[in-house]
């Protein structure tokens, strides 16, 4: 009797052993997130009165997803694309280039970049290293 149970014993200890080792291996490391959003930027690439530029937020958003490389995401709030001589003549294309670089990973459908027609917004969606997201549009 005193047999089994130290038998009985020894197996439990093993199975706790695996159950243990089973536990460990299975735990993931987590990455912290922090999300950085840029909306109505609307197409302001140059420094004016007090619109910082692409330059400047481009730097300020360079240095602040450095902190966290790997958990860093950029996004885009919408109306991005238009409302400056500089976006409106080049229809918006150069607001995304700026974006591309820029490392954004997606940017939402805002209601001015229905400024432009269907043909333009799909030529600016081509361009976009990142998906423009939208929702209850028809």
């Amino acid at each position: 009797m005193i047999r089994l149970k130290k038998c009985s014993l020894i197996w439990l200890t093993l199975l706790l052993l695996l159950i243990a080792t089973a536990v460990n291996a299975a735990e993931k490391n987590f990455v912290e997130i922090d999300i950085y959003s840029v909306n109505d930027f609307h197409g302001h690439l140059r420094a004016e009165a007090a619109d910082p530029g692409i330059a400047v937020l481009s730097g300020v958003i360079n240095e602040l997803m450095k902190q966290n490389p790997v958990g860093s995401l950029l996004l885009g709030g919408g109306d991005m694309f238009s409302g400056t001589i500089d976006a409106n003549e080049y229809q918006g294309l150069p607001v995304v280039t700026a974006m591309n670089k820029m490392g954004f990973s997606a940017n939402t459908a805002g209601n001015h970049i229905f400024d432009y027609p269907l043909d333009v917004i799909k030529r600016q969606a081509a361009a976009a290293n990142f998906p423009i997201l939208g929702a209850n549009i028809v």
